[in-house]
């Protein structure tokens, strides 16, 4: 059966894996509600569309974390003790995947966009873009595919290629904050020293936020 596959090892490596990932989940939101507030409070009189863009990134950042931990809840109550049900996956982790995948491509093409303004360079933003509603569209898919094989075991022999949605995602992280580097280390080289050191600081912004999320 493929309920017998399971062992006190894989649980620890799913469920604790799940746990982990949730309460870390749980504090960046925390983190990013604190920052939408502040920008809020800060600039008043941005532009409607950036407005709306972080308020939406938000509404949707909320409901993907109540999803996940739902999951938990339905997996460590609901189900407690039934090792077997852990072969199973719950309707919102299926759901969760949609969510994720669509903060990911609002916020990347937001600073692939970011990148065009800053350069003059569509193409960048044409890749980014590109491979953005890629994988979108995988993400899309794979929900699609787990919401109609629930089993994990069966969906893995399936849809198992839909794991690039992860490459896919760290890949365009990587592209925007080297293209990023690349540009801002160009203006540095014809910038005054005090334009400089603002530069020297969004370039160690821009390495730290792309390895975190890359």
């Amino acid at each position: 059966m493929a309920t017998d596959t399971f062992t006190l090892h894989d649980i620890n490596a799913t469920l604790g894996a799940l746990e982990v990932g949730i309460l870390i989940c749980m504090f960046l939101l925390g983190a990013s509600t604190v920052q939408a507030y502040v920008y809020y409070s800060k600039f008043p009189h941005d532009d409607w569309k950036i407005k709306n863009l972080v308020a939406s990134v938000m509404i949707l950042e909320w409901v993907h974390c109540i999803l996940i931990a739902q999951t938990f809840y339905v997996i460590t109550i609901v189900e407690y003790g039934h090792i077997e049900e852990l072969v199973f996956t719950p309707v919102s982790l299926r759901l969760s995947i949609v969510f994720s995948s669509a903060v990911s491509s609002m916020v990347q093409l937001f600073f692939a966009d970011r990148v065009r303004r800053f350069s003059g360079n569509p193409y960048i933003f044409i890749l980014c873009g590109v491979l953005t509603l890629w994988r979108t569209g995988v993400g899309i898919w794979a929900t699609v595919g787990a919401m109609e094989n629930p089993n994990i075991i069966i969906f893995n022999r399936k849809y198992k290629w839909s794991m690039m949605f992860y490459a896919l995602g760290s890949t365009i992280d990587l592209i925007i904050a080297a293209s990023l580097c690349y540009f801002l280390g160009k203006h540095r080289k014809t910038s005054i020293k005090k334009t400089a050191r603002l530069v020297d600081r969004l370039l160690a912004w821009t390495i730290e936020t792309g390895m975190m999320t890359g």
